[in-house]
Formats: structure tokens, C-alpha cells, sequence
């Protein structure tokens, strides 16, 4: 048996719409998405379900019943965040209710122990005064109600802080912000939640990507004049699972994790501050609701760290540029990859396979001779890993310089310098 640390955060719910335009009112923010953390043992080799939801879409509906999505980890199900409304809609955590001018708007509930209530809207005046939307509810706390005719909008309800990439951890799942009555103010979102906006701005804030946040509400601050304001949508799930590392995780084809799409296993990158003698997944994607994750022995696997550099081209001649530097690959912890990003994923090798090794060539530099040009330059050539069940890992080669003599320079792993233009990396 394997044990599983997991986070499973659903969709956030988006925040509620104007479409009729009177009123000073002002909209719910959208619920978060459910938040469930916890351990529990699996089999190996063995596939278990993994989804990512999506964030509810924002429309111009004030009485829209749409939700986020679901995300799943084998039967562990977090549910999408309610929408904010004039009908707020239950989910993980409730959207809120949305300003109006007759009796107030509840929000709606959370789904225990995933979140928390929506904030209530309270009763307007009637006669174009209308008041402000509740802030949608969090995981971690209920929305604020919102405020009366003229009234400041209410603030999303608190995510939670997980701890599981390690490090300083992430708050997740914060509701999204209520918009204002009137002279009133929006609110803002918590902990990935989208804020409320007010005319004339007419889309709400949207939840963050891969925290579960609730999208903000929008807000017409004038009585009569027409609005059409179109809710913040909800931020996406997240699926993050850690194991140790006597452990690897393969995944399916359509999954995203921690930036990178592979169905080898493989030992991720190190999140940032991520506990030693673990490996964690961040799942962030997912393009169908059947990908699947499946625990494998490492032992059975070589993982392997590596630096791969291609050739660089060659410089070009006749008022021309410099070659560009080969592509830089690295997996080393701690050191970057080309372009200043982050050390990749090592790769995974199969014990008793063969793997193929190119080291590319430099590129020939351009020659002119007399007042002739006697050689073009030429881009570097790529370097390469390569192997069966292996995602071939390639270095591009540098891109050539360009000349006088209209040989254009070439983009490559870094680009060739040129003589009217640059070559791109």
C-alpha cells in the first residue's frame, strides 16, 4: 500500500450578473470551489481517477444557476463553488445573494465539511434603490453579508492554508467579493477569490487559476441608467498529491503536472520548499473527466538527472551578427534551465533499454573573401536524448547570424544577432 497526502479543490462558482440595467445594485461574489485535505492508502499499480474542475463562467444573468466543476481524486469528489445570484446556487461553498430593491436574497449554503455559506443581500427601498450583494463563502469562513441601500458590497469568505507543497504552504479557496449599492464600495475577494468591480467597469474580477476562488460581483452605482455588468469567473481546481519517494506517480496523457504533460513516471521538479524524502504532484489540468493517476515502485525505474546543451551557430559575415548560444537544458535541483526557468523533471529510464545520445555540431561561421561571400553561415545543431517509452528531450541549436548578403540570421535556442533584425530563442 501506498499513503497518499492529497488536496482536492473544485471549481469556484463565478459572481453574479446585471442585466437589466435600473437599480443601484449591486451582485453575490461566487462561492469557492470544495476543499477536502487528507491522507488515505492506495494500491499500487493500480489506476485511480484524477479531474481538474473549471471555474464557473461569468454571464450578464442575474439569475444565473451555473456552478464550477467538480475535481476528483479516486472517490475523494470536491464540489464545484456556488454561483452568486438572485438565485445563489449551493455548491462547495455557497454563492452569495445578489442586491435587490424588494426583500433580501439569502446566500446559499456550502456542503460541509468542503466550505461555507454565501453572504445574504438585504431588503431595498424599492423604487430603483436596491441594495449590495453578499461576498461568496470560503472554505475556511463564510461570506460577508452585504451592505444596505448604499452600501459597501460584502467580502468573500477566508480560504484555507495548506501546507502540502511545503514551505510558507498556499491559502486556497476564498470567496469572491459582492459588489456595492450605489455610492457603496465593492468588495473584495479572499485567499484566490475574484474582487467585485463598479461601474464603469463591466466584468467582475475572476478567481485565481488553480486556487478554487469565487468570482466577484459587479455593481451599478447609478439608480436608473442601465448596466449590463458580467460576473468574475470562478478560478479552476487543483489536485496536488504527495508520496514518498520510494514512490513514483505516473499519469495519464491528458493530465498537466507541475507544468509538464507526460505518461512516463517520473519525480517532479521540486516545488518550492517541498518536503525532502517526498515527492509532490501539482495536478493543474486535465482535458477529459477519465485521466488517471498510478502509484509505481521507483526502484523499478532510473531516474535520471541531466544536462543537455545543443550547438551553437555560427556568425555570420559582411556587416553581420553574432551566432546565437545552443539551447540549455537542465534538471539539476536548485540551478535554472535555459531562459531562467526553473530545473525540469529528471527523466525516467527503463532498466535494460537502450537510450540514443546526440551531441549537435557547431554551426560554420560565414566566410567572404574579396569582396565575395565564399560561405553562408549555418544555425548550431540540436542535441538530444531519446529512447523507447521516452518523450524525446531536445536542445535546439543556436540560430546562425545574419549578414550583408541577405542571409537572413535564424531563431534557435537562443537566437542568431543579425543585420537588420534578431533571431528569437
Amino acid at each position: 500500500m501506498v499513503s497518499v497526502e492529497y488536496l482536492v479543490v473544485a471549481g469556484g462558482g463565478a459572481g453574479g450578473g446585471i442585466n437589466t440595467g435600473s437599480s443601484k445594485l449591486g451582485t453575490g461574489g461566487g462561492g469557492a470551489g470544495g476543499y477536502l485535505e487528507n491522507s488515505k492508502n492506495v494500491n499500487k499499480n493500480t489506476n485511480y481517477l484524477v479531474t481538474i474542475g473549471g471555474g464557473a463562467t461569468g454571464s450578464n444573468s442575474f439569475n444565473s444557476t451555473t456552478k464550477g466543476s467538480n475535481s476528483v481524486f479516486d472517490n475523494i469528489t470536491a464540489l464545484g463553488g456556488g454561483t452568486g445570484s438572485g438565485t445563489p446556487q449551493i455548491g462547495g461553498s455557497g454563492g452569495a445573494g445578489s442586491g435587490i430593491d424588494s426583500t433580501g436574497i439569502i446566500g446559499a449554503n456550502g456542503t460541509t465539511p468542503q466550505g461555507n455559506k454565501g453572504g445574504n443581500s438585504l431588503t431595498g427601498s424599492g423604487g430603483n434603490e436596491a441594495t449590495a450583494g453578499g461576498g461568496g463563502g470560503g472554505a475556511g469562513g463564510v461570506g460577508a453579508n452585504g451592505g444596505g441601500v448604499n452600501g459597501n458590497g460584502g467580502i468573500g469568505g477566508i480560504g484555507i492554508l495548506s501546507l502540502i507543497t511545503g514551505g510558507a504552504g498556499l491559502r486556497y479557496a476564498g470567496g469572491g467579493g459582492g459588489g456595492g449599492s450605489g455610492t457603496g464600495s465593492p468588495a473584495n475577494g479572499s485567499d484566490g477569490g475574484g474582487n467585485a468591480v463598479k461601474r464603469p467597469t463591466t466584468t467582475g474580477g475572476s478567481g485565481t487559476p488553480n486556487r478554487g476562488g469565487g468570482g466577484g460581483g459587479v455593481q451599478n452605482d447609478a439608480s436608473t441608467s442601465a448596466y449590463n455588468g458580467t460576473g468574475g469567473s470562478g478560478g479552476s481546481g487543483v489536485v496536488v498529491i504527495k508520496i514518498p519517494n520510494t514512490y513514483v506517480a505516473q499519469f495519464s496523457s491528458g493530465c498537466t503536472v507541475n507544468g509538464e504533460t507526460s505518461s512516463v513516471p517520473f519525480i517532479p521538479a521540486n516545488l518550492s520548499g517541498s518536503a525532502v524524502n517526498f515527492n509532490t504532484y501539482n495536478v493543474t489540468s486535465t482535458t477529459t473527466t477519465g485521466e488517471t493517476v498510478t502509484f509505481l515502485d521507483a526502484a523499478n525505474y532510473v531516474f535520471v538527472d541531466y544536462l543537455v546543451v545543443a550547438g551553437g551557430g555560427g556568425g555570420g559575415n559582411f556587416i553581420s551578427g553574432g551566432g546565437g548560444a545552443g539551447g540549455y537544458r537542465n534538471s539539476v535541483t536548485g540551478e535554472l534551465t535555459g531562459g531562467g526557468g526553473s530545473a525540469e523533471s529528471k527523466l525516467t529510464f527503463n532498466k535494460g533499454t537502450t537510450y540514443t545520445i546526440v551531441v549537435g555540431g557547431g554551426g560554420r561561421g560565414g566566410v567572404r573573401l574579396a569582396g565575395v561571400q565564399t560561405q553562408t553561415a549555418l544555425s548550431g545543431e540540436d542535441s538530444s536524448i531519446s529512447g523507447t517509452g521516452l518523450s524525446t528531450l531536445t536542445a535546439k541549436g543556436g540560430g546562425r547570424g545574419g549578414d550583408g548578403n541577405g542571409n537572413d540570421d535564424q531563431t534557435g535556442g537562443s537566437g542568431g544577432g543579425g543585420s537588420g533584425r534578431g533571431g528569437t530563442g
